[in-house]
């Protein structure tokens, strides 16, 4: 599976390859927004770029990169777009079950494909009911971030022996997340945010579904786990934090960049004197500017810190 054109890649290769998808994501954010959907040019960009297996083991295929090089990627094409920002975070989080599936549902589900899975938590009872070779899944899932553009779908359901929920040693609920194909689910289309229109989060259910016990696996689970890589350590909830951390960088690294582009050229009202120059003349918005930065730059320095302290323990 190892993928030879990636074994010598660096940090820095990496978020070069995000900042090229940034800039063609960019082109495409307007059509993105109206179509609700990552247009065909950003998917292949994607693709192109292998970013979806930025964290994966080289063996499997993948650049075997830390959580500081997740941040700076995500953040990087997000910076080009929102949406598309949000949908490779979603993606990079969930490569983590490359892990702990069989080397044949890994194969299948993300190195066949273009590698880009969603899933989301349920939306009341979602119900997986233990059978021979599998379970009969019923539920409601939220938040399918990507979806539309993703072969393979998965919903956190919570395992019953027939109609009681299995619980742990604790008492609590056992979830397993069900692997299925996108068409095996009934999408409601609800998702308009703005902003986002383009990660089509939509819910999503499914009814009396089989699925193969193979097709099963849950995040955390050491039973599970096939791989001693740091990367699959990590709890995943802690993963979605580090990964969509880089939207919110991404995004007011590129909002402060489009407000000092508008300075230059956008001149301030009122009857004071210089209200004519433009706003990048102006000491208050200068300072207030270099201000934003400044705690941008402080936000950025702090999570990578503490992304570095994760990593190593």
């Amino acid at each position: 599976m190892a993928d030879d054109a990636m074994v010598t890649l660096t940090a820095t290769d990496w978020v070069a390859r995000a900042k090229k998808v940034a800039g063609i994501a960019a082109a495409e954010a307007a059509d993105i927004e109206r179509e609700r959907a990552l247009t065909p040019a950003v998917l292949k960009a994607i693709e192109d770029s292998r970013l979806v297996r930025l964290l994966m083991p080289r063996h499997m295929g993948g650049g075997e990169q830390d959580f500081v090089t997740l941040n700076d990627v995500v953040a990087a094409v997000a910076a080009g777009d929102a949406s598309t920002g949000w949908c490779l975070a979603q993606a990079l989080t969930s490569t983590h079950a490359t892990g702990y599936v069989t080397p044949d549902v890994l194969k299948e589900v993300f190195l066949d494909t273009n590698g880009m899975v969603c899933w989301g938590p349920p939306a009341g009872l979602a119900k997986a009911v233990k059978v021979d070779g599998g379970y009969r899944v019923t539920g409601k899932w939220r938040f399918g971030s990507g979806g539309e553009h993703c072969a393979w779908w998965g919903g956190h359901s919570i395992v019953h022996d027939g109609d009681v929920a299995r619980k742990d040693a604790k008492g609590m609920p056992v979830f397993r997340t069900m692997l299925f194909r996108r068409e095996q689910a009934h999408v409601i289309d609800g998702w308009r945010t703005l902003g986002l229109r383009g990660t089509r989060s939509n819910d999503y259910e499914a009814k009396d579904l089989f699925i193969p016990e193979k097709y099963s696996t849950w995040r955390d689970s050491q039973p599970d786990r096939r791989e001693t890589h740091p990367f699959f350590s990590i709890p995943m909830l802690t993963l979605y934090g580090i990964a969509f951390s880089g939207v919110a960088i991404g995004v007011a690294d590129a909002c402060l960049s489009e407000f000092m582009k508008l300075a230059e050229s956008k001149k301030g009202g009122g009857p004071f004197a210089g209200a004519t120059a433009p706003l990048s003349h102006n000491a208050v918005v200068r300072a207030d500017v270099a201000k934003a930065r400044a705690k941008w730059r402080r936000a950025r320095a702090f999570l990578h810190e503490m992304f570095r302290e994760t990593w190593s323990t």
